[in-house]
């Protein structure tokens, strides 16, 4: 393995003969160069440059100077290369000159202290505390690996290549986890490595090309207009069952998830527009991206069936307690298991495009990232939809 210094003159254009001309540093690694090369702070006029001695000639002070200011710049460089070899570390051209730009930098420039100072830094400021206890857990696999695996405490944050994800994605496998949670613990990495990029402790995201595999989606489970009435008309003879229903049943009106449910307050997520229209105005607690959900006549006789304060219980309970009430309903026992409080959430979904609405609209009112994340989730029923359209203008018999 060679490293290569150079010193380059990078003329300005149109400049005259004696305007000063900023010498740059090209760093060459195995016969590859780094992105870009840098800026070194001297300078000299293009005729005061010996090219072949790698300095500006001359004897006095000023020159003596500027020159053991190049030859230092090279001897760390040096340093840093024969650094990374002693220890067995990743090494190009790129990683040398990161390592150079940012040896002043007291944080360690690491995998596992940027992760951490993402979650510190940035998502404890935006997202709940059961999310962020989800990122500590596959940080914490994530340092098993490398402890483990790799043998080592930590890693370089350019040693994180879309090839280290691919191992690292490997090694998920091998434990038997399944591939959407591979898929997830190698987009936190992703993640942590742009926030890298934002801070400038990393000049370029190599891993953005990687795309874990994930398994086959499941079909999307709801229950139909018919199955919700069933639900709604059916006599429980119990108040606690009762209770359970109807906030099963204001989910499917309204797309809210139970965190959502859990936390509504009508004092804060209820508004009126101009034209008389209710509107539930809620976060969602797993983005924290915006709901904006109408208010329909069924909903908002729930609400006031209740004043406005939903009986709530922990989502165990509320999973335990509606699957009772499924039975009790006539539901045979395969329909019955898949009765849960993220049922209803699908359910609203389905009712909702079932209804006619844009999928932009629904989107928007069951508060996704974006679009692509509600066809995803709804692309049996979009397809039906389309059938649907195209029978109605007479395209399809």
């Amino acid at each position: 393995m060679k490293i290569v210094i150079r010193f380059k003159v990078r003329s300005k254009k149109n400049a005259l003969a004696n305007t000063p001309h900023y010498i740059y540093c090209r760093l060459t690694v195995n016969g590859i160069q780094a992105r870009s090369d840098m800026a070194t702070g001297v300078h000299c006029k293009r005729d005061e440059w010996d090219n072949n001695f790698q300095q500006i000639k001359g004897d006095t002070e000023g020159v003596r100077l500027q020159n053991q200011k190049l030859q230092q710049m090279r001897d760390d460089l040096d340093e840093i290369f024969n650094e990374y070899r002693k220890y067995d570390k990743a090494i190009t051209a790129e990683i040398i000159k990161q390592a150079y730009l940012n040896k002043n930098d007291v944080t360690p420039r690491t995998i596992l202290v940027w992760y951490n100072k993402y979650i510190d830094e940035d998502l404890r400021q935006r997202i709940q505390d059961d999310t962020i206890d989800s990122w500590l857990s596959r940080r914490n696999v994530l340092s098993q690996y490398i402890t483990e695996v790799l043998k080592r405490k930590d890693v370089d944050i350019q040693e994180v290549t879309a090839a280290w994800l691919r191992s690292y994605q490997k090694y998920h496998i091998s434990k038997g986890n399944g591939a959407d949670h591979a898929a997830r613990s190698i987009g936190s990495i992703k993640k942590v490595l742009d926030y890298a990029v934002i801070e400038g402790a990393l000049s370029y995201n190599s891993t953005v090309s990687y795309k874990p595999p994930r398994s086959k989606r499941s079909p999307i489970k709801y229950l139909s207009a018919t199955e919700v009435q069933q639900l709604a008309t059916c006599p429980y003879y119990s108040d606690r069952l009762q209770r359970i229903v109807d906030c099963f049943l204001l989910q499917t009106y309204t797309g809210m998830a139970y965190k959502e449910l859990y936390t509504f307050d009508a004092k804060k997520h209820l508004t009126t527009d101009e034209l008389g229209i209710g509107w539930i105005m809620i976060h969602r607690g797993k983005t924290q991206e915006l709901s904006t959900i109408p208010i329909l006549r069924q909903t908002r006789d729930l609400l006031e069936k209740y004043n406005y304060k939903l009986p709530v219980i922990t989502n165990q309970r509320m999973n335990e307690y509606i699957k009772e009430a499924a039975t009790i309903a006539g539901f045979p026992p395969e329909k019955v298991e898949d009765f849960t409080t993220h049922l209803a959430r699908k359910t609203a979904g389905m009712f909702l495009l079932n209804s006619g609405l844009r999928i932009e609209t629904v989107s928007k009112i069951l508060g996704h990232k974006s679009i692509k994340v509600t066809e995803r989730h709804y692309a049996k029923i979009l397809t039906s939809s389309i059938v649907k359209d195209l029978k109605n203008n007479g395209l399809l018999v």
